[in-house]
């Protein structure tokens, strides 16, 4: 799935993503602002494209002026889904942001059908840190009787 900065999407079944991506074109170098369904853990790579902070505060001077205080987030941050942030891209232009994915469970179907030989062919796709998986299989036969796999 990729959502592009601009365009609206409502969705409010639950679904199961093999990877998103936001795409966002920058017009300039300035502070924007930063919200978007995903959580993305900053990392080295994402700093050399861009600067990150998180709002710190507000307070009013005796004059009624209004400021609002930010902080700079470092490497190891994590910008937390539907979270306002400000972001500020290095250079100017259309940049893709693909978090990095941690899902411990890579794959949920409680609705799977076994053909008449009893298996099911599902597809699934690695994290981002996994390279050994293990695969465990759960279910109830048409009997009642509990079936489990390892």
């Amino acid at each position: 799935m990729e959502l592009t900065d601009g365009d609206q999407y409502n969705n409010t079944n639950n679904f199961n993503l093999e990877s998103v991506s936001f795409v966002r074109t920058y017009k300039n170098t300035n502070w924007q602002a930063w919200y978007v369904p995903f959580d993305v853990t900053l990392t080295s790579d994402v700093l050399a494209q861009f600067s990150f902070a998180k709002f710190a505060g507000t307070y009013t001077e005796d004059d009624g002026t209004f400021f609002i205080s930010v902080a700079r987030m470092r490497e190891g941050d994590v910008v937390k889904a539907n979270t306002p942030y400000l972001v500020q891209a290095k250079t100017a232009g259309a940049e893709a942001q693909v978090p990095t994915d941690y899902r411990r469970t890579l794959y949920w179907n409680p609705n799977l059908k076994l053909d008449a030989e009893g298996r099911a062919r599902v597809t699934l796709y690695n994290n981002s840190r996994t390279t050994q998986i293990e695969v465990e299989a759960a279910g109830q036969a048409a009997d009642g009787t509990l079936l489990w796999n390892r």
